[in-house]
């Protein structure tokens, strides 16, 4: 995903027009879709689990170091914007971002008391979105031409479901700082496309999860009044 962000600022410094078409004040509203990356890497809360045992002379607890770490969170994300063009070069959003989702395999090897050993397993699948509110500059890059690059806050709801635990799912609430750089095409004076690639700051470890963070590249169609 990171490869891909790169490619969208290349794109951007390569693009080479003459001063801006699109409106330059007020209200306009859009949506867009891409591709979106929940990145688990991290892992689960855990690196290792603790096991009780018990036996005729007494029990106690073991520690089980991770064995392995299977993350995918590759999918499709989508979002809404409402934004307000203060004047050429500023402009304030709210978006609704969701941003898809991960998957998480972990397994853990514990060792039995007479040899060989058995392997535990956890599964984890999360859901991510909310709402973000950003401050966007637009740099004019000729006739039909813009960057975008925004900052603000993303309010994200985490949906985490355990599968070894009958399925059941804990919501996390986030809120972290997120950015992007992207290119806009102003077609008219009312419609305009864009290319953006955005990027959360980490997410704060859970119960179940590691730091995470979310990122989405994709296009858009937005609307001037």
């Amino acid at each position: 995903m990171r490869v891909l962000g790169k490619r969208f600022l290349t794109l951007i410094l390569l693009t080479c027009a003459q001063g801006a078409l699109g409106a330059e004040h007020g209200f306009y509203v859009g949506a867009g879709i891409g591709a979106s990356e929940h990145d688990l890497s991290d892992g689960g809360a855990q690196s290792s689990i603790l096991v009780s045992f018990g036996g005729p002379f007494g029990g106690g607890v073991m520690s089980v170091p991770r064995a392995s770490l299977q993350a995918d969170g590759d999918g499709t994300g989508w979002k809404g914007v409402l934004g307000y063009r203060f004047h050429r070069y500023l402009a304030a959003e709210v978006e609704y971002l969701n941003l898809g989702g991960g998957e998480l395999r972990e397994t853990f090897d514990l060792p039995l008391p007479f040899g060989g050993q058995t392997t535990i397993e956890r599964t984890y699948s999360s859901d991510v979105s909310g709402p973000a509110l950003s401050a966007a500059a637009l740099l004019p890059l000729g006739s039909r031409f813009e960057v975008i690059v925004r900052a603000g806050v993303l309010f994200a709801d985490t949906d985490v479901t355990f599968e070894e635990f009958n399925g059941s799912t804990t919501t996390y609430g986030d809120q972290v700082f997120i950015g992007g750089i992207g290119l806009v095409w102003n077609i008219d004076e009312r419609w305009s496309a864009r290319v953006e690639y955005q990027q959360s700051d980490d997410f704060d470890a859970n119960r179940d999860l590691a730091t995470s963070h979310v990122e989405l590249a994709g296009a858009s169609v937005v609307y001037s009044f």
